[in-house]
C-alpha cells in the first residue's frame, strides 16, 4: 500500500466520513475517518463502488487505497463537475424538479437486484454507528440494546442502497448525475437510504449542516426534500407524509445517536445534554414505533 502526502493539496470537501483532496488533475483522494471508517469498510466501499459501476449505476471510478499518514485513503477519478447542491444554489428554479429526479433515482437504485450477498447487508453499516454510540459511554445499555434490536427488525433485501445519498454526494456533469461516497453502499430494504436522507436534509441542517453537507441554504433544503419524499411516497397527502417523516425520523436516530458523539457540530460541552435529549426522544419513539415501524412506509 503506497503512501500519499496529502500536505498542500486543496480540500474540496468532506463529511462524517473523511474529507476530499485534490490529488492531480485527473484523481482526487478521500481521505478518511478512523473512528466512522475503520479499513474493513473502506474495503468495502472499494469493492461496492467497482461492483454498482460495473452494474450501471451511475458512479464516479475508484482506483486504489493508499496510506495517508495514520489514515487510510482512497483514489478516485477526478469529476469535473459541481455537487447537486452547489448547482442548486446556482439553479435554485430547478429545485422541485430535482427533488423529483431524486426520488426517481433512488427507486432505480432500489429496483437493482443483487446476487445474495455481493453486496454488504446494509445494516451492518447501522450496526458501525451503533458501535460508536456504544463505545461512546453517553448511552444507557438497556437503550443501546433496544438499537442494536431495531437495526435488526429491518428486513432483508437484495436490492442496491446507497446509504447516504443527499445533494453533497451527487454529482452534476454535463446534465449527468453520478454518485460519489459509496462507503455505505450495500443491499437493503429502501428506508436505509431514506433514513440518511433524512437525516442529513431535515435533522443535520438545524445545526449548520445543510451549508456543510450539501452547500444548500435550509429554506432551498427543505423545498428538495418535500418534493423528494412527495415523489418517492406517490403522494401529497400532508397525513400520510407526516406519517412517513415521523418514521424516518425514528430511524435517523440510529446516526443522530452516534453523529453527535464526535461531529464537529456539536461543541463538546454541548455533548453530555445533547447525547440526554436524544436518548429521551429515542426510548419514547421506541414505545411509540416499536421494532415495526418500516412497515409503516408501505415500501
Amino acid at each position: 500500500m503506497r503512501n500519499v502526502s496529502i500536505e498542500g493539496l486543496t480540500k474540496l470537501g468532506g463529511g462524517a466520513n473523511g474529507q476530499v483532496y485534490r490529488l492531480n488533475s485527473e484523481q482526487i483522494i478521500k481521505v478518511y475517518d478512523p473512528l466512522t471508517s475503520p479499513p474493513e469498510k473502506i474495503q468495502r466501499e472499494k469493492d461496492a463502488a467497482r461492483k454498482t459501476f460495473i452494474r450501471g449505476i451511475p458512479s464516479a471510478i475508484s482506483f486504489d487505497i493508499v496510506r495517508v499518514g495514520e489514515r487510510y485513503g482512497m483514489i478516485y477519478e477526478m469529476l469535473e463537475a459541481d455537487t447537486l447542491g452547489a448547482w442548486l444554489s446556482k439553479h435554485p428554479e430547478e429545485i422541485q424538479n430535482s427533488g423529483r429526479k431524486m426520488a426517481k433515482l433512488l427507486k432505480q437504485l432500489h429496483s437493482t437486484v443483487f446476487e445474495p450477498g455481493e453486496l454488504p447487508d446494509g445494516r451492518e453499516g447501522l450496526r458501525l454507528w451503533a458501535d460508536i454510540s456504544r463505545r461512546s459511554g453517553y448511552y444507557k445499555d438497556s437503550t443501546l440494546d433496544k438499537l442494536d434490536l431495531l437495526i435488526s427488525s429491518i428486513p432483508p433485501r437484495n436490492t442496491f442502497v446507497h446509504g447516504d445519498l443527499h445533494p453533497g454526494n451527487i454529482m452534476v456533469r454535463d446534465g449527468e448525475w453520478l454518485l460519489i461516497d459509496m462507503g455505505d453502499a450495500s443491499a437493503g430494504h429502501p428506508v436505509l437510504d431514506l433514513l440518511g436522507c433524512y437525516h442529513i436534509m431535515q435533522i443535520a441542517l438545524h445545526r449548520g449542516g445543510a451549508q456543510k453537507y450539501t452547500k444548500m441554504n435550509e429554506a432551498d433544503l427543505n423545498v428538495l426534500w418535500g418534493s423528494l419524499i412527495r415523489s418517492y411516497l406517490g403522494t401529497d397527502d400532508e397525513e400520510m407524509i407526516g406519517k412517513a417523516e415521523g418514521v424516518l425520523g425514528f430511524y435517523a436516530l440510529i446516526r443522530s445517536m452516534a453523529g453527535v458523539t464526535f461531529s464537529e457540530l456539536v461543541p463538546s460541552e454541548d455533548r453530555p445534554s445533547t447525547t440526554a435529549t436524544i436518548q429521551e426522544v429515542f426510548l419514547r419513539s421506541y414505545d411509540k414505533y416499536g421494532s415495526e415501524a418500516y412497515s409503516l412506509l408501505q415500501l
